[in-house]
């Protein structure tokens, strides 16, 4: 764009010209091809923190504290946008397990646990420190749940005008010129669609032969031992006997295993639809 064309826009809109419009909510407004080096605000950010504790004699609780309350906070916003290659991952676990030891300057610490021992409940025998990669993937995957829930929102539409304009979004693709804020999106996609389930209402909704809702399985939907054919039921509420809010599985008790009939039989039904 020209420099008058861009005179001539600021001049609509009512806003000055700048080359970088610095961040907003905490976030850069302009992103490098490195995704590395977009993040080393970051890092600088939790060293400056760390630093500065490192001058006050703090006991071992303080610095659980400290790391779980506020060190750990750090990347989080950031974290509900974009997915964050290992490196950068492993670099912030790195400094909080040097503050945890109690590494000053370039001394070197004996590290009597790894990291991810330490992150461990602490139930078994760790500290409960959160494993930043996969915190990673789990918030990803709470904002695509969040799109999900409400498809009306002015985010999820603007995503599904983009991305998914004939599906919804647990189904929508990569597409060829993904940016990095949507592949990230698809990797909390995927936790969702390998590990959701359905919760068994009124079962108007839920294909039995499609859909995971058999929450005991590990596979989540039913494997037929023979083909389906039309006359056998294919939605969930098909089985539910609503006046005995009870299961009625004779009719597909010859198509499925009985380890798949007894796992359906321990789904609860509500009583109070």
């Amino acid at each position: 764009m020209s420099d008058a064309s861009v005179h001539n826009l600021c001049d609509i809109l009512g806003v000055p010209a700048t080359i970088n419009p610095g961040c907003y909510l905490g976030l850069p407004t302009i992103w490098g091809r490195s995704k590395k080096d977009s993040l080393s605000f970051i890092k600088a950010k939790l060293a400056d923190k760390i630093q500065n504790w490192k001058l006050f004699t703090l006991s071992m609780a303080g610095r659980e504290t400290l790391i779980k309350y506020v060190a750990q906070t750090v990347p989080t916003f950031p974290m509900h946008c974009f997915k964050f290659p290992t490196t950068p991952c492993k670099e912030l676990d790195a400094m909080m397990a040097n503050f945890w030891w109690g590494q000053k300057k370039d001394e070197n610490k004996i590290y009597w646990r790894s990291w991810d021992f330490l992150g461990q409940p602490k139930d078994r025998g760790g500290l409960g420190f959160r494993n930043l990669s996969e915190f990673n993937t789990l918030v990803l995957a709470k904002q695509v749940w969040r799109l999900h829930s409400n498809p009306t929102s002015f985010c999820a539409q603007i995503l599904k005008e983009i991305y998914y304009p004939y599906s919804d979004i647990l189904n929508a693709g990569k597409g060829s010129r993904a940016s990095w804020a949507w592949s990230s999106l698809l990797d909390g996609k995927n936790i969702i669609v390998d590990e959701a389930r359905w919760q068994v209402g009124n079962g108007e909704l839920i294909n039995i032969w499609v859909d995971k809702w058999i929450s005991c399985s590990t596979h989540g939907f039913l494997l037929p031992l023979l083909p389906v054919n039309s006359s056998r039921p294919h939605m969930v509420k098909e089985l539910i006997d609503w006046d005995t809010r009870s299961w009625k599985l004779d009719r597909i008790s010859d198509l499925i295993s009985e380890e798949d009939l007894l796992d359906i039989e321990l789904i609860a039904l509500v009583t109070d639809l």
